[in-house]
Order: structure tokens, then C-alpha cells, then sequence
């Protein structure tokens, strides 16, 4: 979104929630921040930054057999379509600094390798000061693309989308100046991790006696003893018969209690394999001591759930029309059910991506044999998400509020599907380019809508190569858990963040496809690739029919 401020004085001073440019950005932020936000409006890119570190990464497992060196190739490649519109990195001579090193496919422990390693580093400690720099500068970045930087970067930081999501609330109900809200992600960038100690409680532990020869168990009583003073009420209606308690080194409370739920998870799992571990149950909650303020607080140590959904097998019978004949899609869809219901990172990357290419490539093709499975699945997925952004945001927003009751109202009050909603907002938008929307956030969804009336095959390409990036990450990873067997390598939790919502996405796509109109998931994927080649050429179907 273009800054159309009258103001002359720096964008950084304008206030959020008066000044259209900052609040954009804020309110991108929210949604980033936000778990259950739908899929078109979550961040899907990892970061310029996560991105170098990712390829340092990536370089030690070539080294190791793992990744085939095409793939450090390609993410090169992509670092350095990252890198041409990033002014966090600081300049065009600190780019091509590290163009240079890429250029050398960066062999691990190279001098190439030690070299782009400081250079991550450097680029690190001043790159929101030059994003700052840029957005008070005469051609300021878009602000859409200012608040993906922002937030993958704070992300990246290994804070929680519930910490952060409250932090940039505060800063909006306080409408803040947008440059101090800079300096405050700046300053959490520069934050240190903090100490917490966390105690996780079991109701039931077979063979007590040899949890106790583990130095990080203690019985109740000891754990009531290290609550201290507030132990009665942490301890209400919670019976345990004990627990383990462990020091960890955390951004914020709520990461903390996602590394317990992940240590709890490993303790499930490993007991799974040994006989009479069957009773073994956890209180479902953990208490948490906060070193640097002192405070023990107590939080519901739940399953994770990453607010993946598929709406089109909510319409009619589809959840329970399950029979005895199992088709490729009920495959995909139970491999990909672990995408919100795992608490390692590895396995819901492993069974998304065996889910797409299960379905998005044929063998029976020998152009599919000839291009590869991973180059194939990447595109496809790719071109279907893309297709899906469109349709997914316009329908978003003929059901949110307006300011005013209008007739663009009773239009949608008649319509007969969500289709023919699309139709009537993306004919008010051409009209009069407002909506009348009375969230913030609804009105970035409408710019990024106008955006894309006013430049379609631009604004489409960008979408694409996103896509693109995201899947190839996927892929990444998804070979470094099954070749490499690291099922919590550093790289795979952002993998998992800023995939799992687009394979999603592809999936409702392709049951909404095939339960309702017959169309087989290939046969989608060539409708997709036609649509975009249409639109390329400045022709071809209206934004929200690019895939029905």
C-alpha cells in the first residue's frame, strides 16, 4: 500500500490509528501475530534474515548427504530475489557482499561459509534501523511489505504469536508513533532470552521409583515446596502425584510453555515403547517461574491445534462420509491431520508434503518423471494457492462490517453463494475503490484487493513466487526429517509456521474440487495453470473465479 498521507513530516512520527500508512502496518502486525487468523492474511515467508541462517543450515546438511546441492543452488537463488527489495540488509555494497558468497553455494565450513556467517550477524543488528531509514526515506516500501519484515523478523527472535500479537494490541489501542513502535521491535530483537523454570505435573507415573532416579522429578511435596507461598492456589482441584521440573532459556512465558509441551510430547512418546507405561497421564497443565520477575503463573498445557481447516468438508455429510473404500484423498487428508494436531515440528512436515505430492504428481506422466516430484508438487501447490488468495480474501470480506448499512449490503443479503458475494465487492471496489469496512484490518485486506484491480498479473506474479518460496521450504525440510532424521532441526518450526497454513489452503481446495464437482486434483491444477497464463497475458477470468 502506497503511503497516501498529505503530512510532510517522517512516516515513522505519524500516529498508528490516525495516519493510514502506520496503521496498516499495525494491523498487518495483528494478523501475522494471530493464530487462528485466516490463511490469506497469515505470513508466509520466513524472513530475509531466517532465510541466511537457513541456507548456513542448509549447507551443513549437503555436506552430510542430506540435501543434493540443487536445493543450497536454489535457495540462493531465492536469497537473492529476497535480498533485491530488502533494505533491512543494508545498502547495495553489504548485498553484493553477499551475493558474492552465495555465488560459492557457501560449502560448509568454508571460508564462504564463515564469511556469510558474519555477515548474517551484521546484517542482524541494524536491520530494522535501515527499515526504519527506508520508510522515512522519499520512497518509502510498501507497507504491506514493511510489516512482513517486521514481524518474520521478531518471529525469527523465537518470541510467541501470543506475546507478540498482545505487544503490538498494546501499542494500537495506545496509538503509538509508528517509529516508536519500531524502536520497541528493535529493542525486543535485541532482547536476551530469559530463564524460566518450568513443572510439569503427572497424575499418573508407573514405576515411580525410576522417574525418581531422574534428577529433573520430584514428588509432590516438592514441588508444592518450590511454589512457595503460592502453592495453594496453583495447587487447587490439581491433583499430581508428581512431576519434572527443568530450566529453560526462552524469549517469553508462552514459548516457554510451548517447549514443555513439546517435552511433555517426548515423554509421551518415548513411554509409548516401553510395556507398562500405558496409565502413564499428565495434570494437563504446567506452572511456569518467570527468573526475571519472580512470578509463578500456571497455564493449560493443551494439545496444539495451528488453526488449519478445511471448510469444504464442512459442508453437508463430508466429515462423516468415510466408507470402506479409501481413495488418495482420504490418504492426504489423514497424513495432513497431523498439521494441527502435532506437537513436533517434523512429523506434520513430512506427512503436508507427502499429502500434496500424493496428490499434485503422476508417474503415469514422463513430463512429471522428467521434472521430479519436488519441482512438480512445489509448482502445483504453488499455482493453487495462488488461484485460492483471491477468492479466499473477497469472501472474507463480504462478510465483514461496514460502517453504514448500504446497498452493496442488500446485494449480498441476496446473493446465492460466496461466488456471486465476490462478484458484487469486486464490482463496488472497481466503482468507488471503499467498502466502508470498520476494521482496520479489513481495510488492508481491501487495499491488497485494489492492489491487485490495479495490477493484476504484477500482483499475482508476487503472490506466486511467495508461494513458491514457501513450498520449496517445505520441501527443504521435509527431506532433512526424513533423510537426515532431525525431527527438531532449528529450521523446521518456521517451515511449519509459514507452510502449514498454505497446505491448508491446497487441500480445501482440491476436496472442495473433487467432492463437489468431480474435478480430480491434476485436472485443478492445469484449470490454475491456465487461469494465471490468461491473466498474464492481461486477459482471462475476474480475480475471483481464478479457480472454482
Amino acid at each position: 500500500m502506497a503511503d497516501t498521507g498529505k503530512s510532510s513530516k517522517p512516516r515513522t512520527s505519524r500516529i498508528i490509528g490516525q495516519d493510514i500508512y502506520a496503521t496498516h502496518i499495525a494491523t498487518r502486525l495483528q494478523d501475522f501475530f494471530l493464530a487462528s487468523a485466516p490463511w490469506q492474511r497469515r505470513l508466509w515467508e520466513a524472513g530475509t534474515l531466517s532465510t541466511l541462517t537457513e541456507l548456513l543450515d542448509a549447507s551443513r546438511w549437503q555436506s552430510e548427504g542430506v540435501l543434493h546441492p540443487a536445493a543450497i543452488k536454489n535457495l540462493a537463488a531465492d536469497l537473492g530475489t529476497l535480498m533485491a527489495t530488502d533494505p533491512g540488509i543494508g545498502g547495495p555494497k553489504k548485498t553484493e557482499l553477499i551475493n558474492a558468497e552465495l555465488s560459492t553455494n557457501v560449502p560448509y565450513g568454508s571460508e564462504h561459509w564463515q564469511s556469510l556467517e558474519q555477515l548474517t550477524k551484521q546484517t542482524k543488528r541494524q536491520y530494522l534501523k535501515f527499515w526504519r531509514d527506508a520508510i522515512d526515506s522519499n520512497s518509502p516500501p510498501g507497507a504491506e511489505r514493511a510489516a512482513r519484515a517486521v514481524a518474520a523478523t521478531l518471529l525469527d527472535t523465537g518470541y510467541s504469536m501470543t506475546m507478540l500479537h498482545g505487544w503490538i494490541t498494546d501499542h494500537i489501542q495506545n496509538c503509538v508513533p509508528l517509529g516508536e513502535m519500531l524502536e520497541s521491535a528493535d529493542a525486543l530483537r535485541r532482547q536476551k532470552p530469559t530463564n524460566f523454570t518450568v513443572a510439569i505435573p503427572f497424575t499418573s507415573m508407573p514405576r515411580a521409583n525410576v522417574a525418581r532416579s531422574n534428577p529433573a522429578w520430584q514428588d509432590a511435596p516438592a514441588i508444592k515446596l518450590w511454589l512457595g507461598d503460592s502453592r495453594k492456589a496453583l495447587t487447587k482441584g490439581v491433583y499430581f502425584m508428581g512431576g519434572f521440573r527443568y530450566v529453560l532459556s526462552a524469549m517469553d512465558e508462552h514459548s516457554a510453555l510451548q517447549e514443555a509441551s513439546a517435552i511433555r510430547g517426548r515423554i509421551l512418546a518415548r513411554s509409548s515403547f516401553v510395556p507398562g507405561y500405558r496409565n502413564i497421564a499428565s495434570a494437563g497443565i504446567v506452572w511456569i517461574l518467570n527468573h526475571a520477575t519472580g512470578a509463578t503463573r500456571q497455564f493449560p498445557l493443551e494439545e496444539v491445534h495451528r488453526g488449519i481447516f478445511l471448510h469444504s468438508l464442512g459442508a453437508g455429510d463430508r466429515v462423516h462420509a468415510v466408507g470402506s473404500t479409501v481413495s488418495r484423498l482420504d490418504d492426504a487428508l489423514e497424513l495432513a491431520s497431523s498439521l494441527n494436531n502435532s506437537s513436533s515440528p517434523g512429523q506434520p512436515i513430512v506427512n503436508g508434503w507427502s499429502a500434496l505430492e500424493g496428490l499434485l504428481f503422476t508417474s503415469e506422466n514422463p513430463l512429471d518423471v522428467k521434472k521430479g516430484r519436488g519441482f512438480v508438487a512445489t509448482s502445483r501447490a504453488a499455482l493453487l494457492a495462488t488461484c485460492s488468495w483471491p477468492r479466499a480474501e473477497l469472501t472474507s470480506l463480504s462478510y465483514s462490517k461496514r460502517q453504514d448499512v448500504t446497498a452493496l449490503d442488500l446485494r449480498l443479503e441476496g446473493a446465492a453463494s460466496n461466488h456471486e458475494r465476490c462478484g458484487h465487492l469486486l464490482q463496488q471496489l472497481r466503482a468507488t475503490g471503499n467498502l466502508s469496512l470498520s476494521d482496520p484490518r479489513d481495510r488492508a485486506a481491501q487495499e491488497r484487493m485494489l492492489q491487485l484491480i490495479k495490477d493484476k498479473s504484477g500482483t499475482l506474479t508476487a503472490v506466486k513466487l511467495q508461494m513458491e518460496l514457501a513450498f520449496r521450504r517445505l520441501y527443504r525440510n521435509r527431506n532433512i526429517v526424513v533423510h537426515g532424521g532431525a525431527a527438531s532441526a532449528q529450521t523446521l518450526a518456521v517451515a511449519v509456521r509459514t507452510t502449514a497454513p498454505l497446505v491448508g489452503a491446497v487441500l480445501d481446495r482440491l476436496v472442495h474440487a473433487q467432492l463437489t464437482d468431480g474435478v480430480e486434483p491434476l485436472s485443478l491444477a492445469a484449470r490454475a495453470e491456465l487461469s494465471l497464463k490468461k491473466v498474464g497475458l492481461g486477459a482471462g477470468p475476474p480475480v475471483h473465479s481464478l479457480l472454482e
